[in-house]
């Protein structure tokens, strides 16, 4: 089982930072810290910004290996989309074109290509950009319960 948190926000945003290809997060950028909840080892990052009413841009950092688990994407996703969570209508991953992998890992969880920009990313990287609605998840489908720990004293919605 998983915990979420969002104590420690700096520590969170620079080390998702560094696991990156981002030179830094916008200023409403926030960071939830996925915890193993047996050892309370750091295993993965979400961080979410540029935040609408029509969704938020969302950079997953792994700090373990195997964090890309379905069990924890699963659970970022649920979180992400809940009408009790974050309600976010759409979640938008701007990769760096040369990072197949991470496009082959979005498209393997519902993303879908939305476009490219161009010297986008650091060093003048071209980007695309993927987006993904909660009815196009793939780790989601509505029959499936997740369970979710909250870190209550450090947690609160849209803090």
């Amino acid at each position: 089982m998983y915990t979420f948190s969002r104590q420690d926000q700096a520590e969170l945003l620079a080390e998702a930072r560094d696991r990156t290809d981002t030179e830094g997060f916008m200023k409403d950028a926030w960071a939830l810290g996925v915890y193993l909840t047996e050892t309370e080892e750091l295993c993965a990052i979400a961080v979410f910004q540029n935040i609408t009413t029509a969704g938020a841009e969302v950079h997953f950092a792994g700090v373990q290996s195997g964090w890309n688990n379905s069990r924890v994407m699963r659970s970022l996703y649920r979180y992400a989309f809940d009408p009790k969570m974050m309600a976010y209508p759409m979640l938008t991953a701007i990769i760096p074109e040369h990072r197949t992998d991470v496009q082959i890992f979005a498209l393997k969880n519902g993303f879908r290509f939305d476009g490219r920009r161009r010297a986008g990313a650091k060093n003048g990287f071209e980007v695309v950009i993927m987006t993904m609605t909660p009815d196009e998840c793939r780790l989601l489908p509505p029959s499936t319960p997740v369970e979710l720990v909250l870190d209550e004293e450090n947690f609160a919605k849209g803090a």
